[in-house]
């Protein structure tokens, strides 16, 4: 690891804590073991927004690492990139549920390149593995987003949707891929 990404890795978690507006750059300064104020973040970043955009670019590059197996079957397998994806990084997911559009930063750009990759991959992959159907791109995007509110809803409550322990919500995600019936 580098100081920039030390720099990155504070930043996000106290924008993720107390919001980009309201983290100042000593701050970051300070969680890195840098004298707070005393300019030395800006050795390795230019300004504040330089941090944000690192850590978006950081997330999307970090996308392209393939989950560890084994997988019960490939559905399995997509769902567990899906999760992947947002584990990665649970503070950059925390800071874009919280902040948003509020953000100063292009959102339209982050969800094009953070999230939309997954509806997309999944698509390309139940493709491959002869699931092109109909109805494909509509499983998908039921099951991608299925899957990130299970995070949503287990960061903001504590809890799975509907109580169904996580193993048993990822096989009804993978029955919805699968073009099954998510209640077998």
């Amino acid at each position: 690891m580098t100081r920039r990404d030390d720099a990155l890795d504070a930043a996000l978690r106290l924008f993720a804590q107390q919001g980009y507006a309201a983290t100042s750059t000593a701050q970051v300064e300070a969680a890195m073991g840098l004298t707070p104020g005393a300019g030395g973040l800006f050795r390795h970043v230019k300004s504040k927004q330089e941090l944000l955009e690192g850590i978006m670019e950081r997330a999307v590059s970090r996308r392209q690492d393939p989950p560890p197996g084994p997988f019960r079957s490939a559905a399995d397998a997509l769902a567990q990139a899906v999760l992947l994806d947002v584990d990665r990084n649970p503070d950059l997911w925390r800071l874009l549920l919280r902040e948003g559009r509020s953000l100063p930063i292009n959102m339209d750009a982050v969800y094009e390149r953070l999230v939309q990759p997954s509806f997309e991959q999944c698509i390309a992959f139940m493709r491959q593995d002869g699931g092109d159907t109909a109805d494909l791109r509509e499983r998908v995007m039921a099951g991608v987003s299925a899957l990130l509110y299970l995070r949503i809803s287990q960061w903001s409550y504590g809890r799975t949707p509907g109580g169904v322990d996580e193993d048993a919500f990822v096989r009804i995600v993978e029955r919805i891929f699968a073009g099954a019936p998510a209640h077998a």
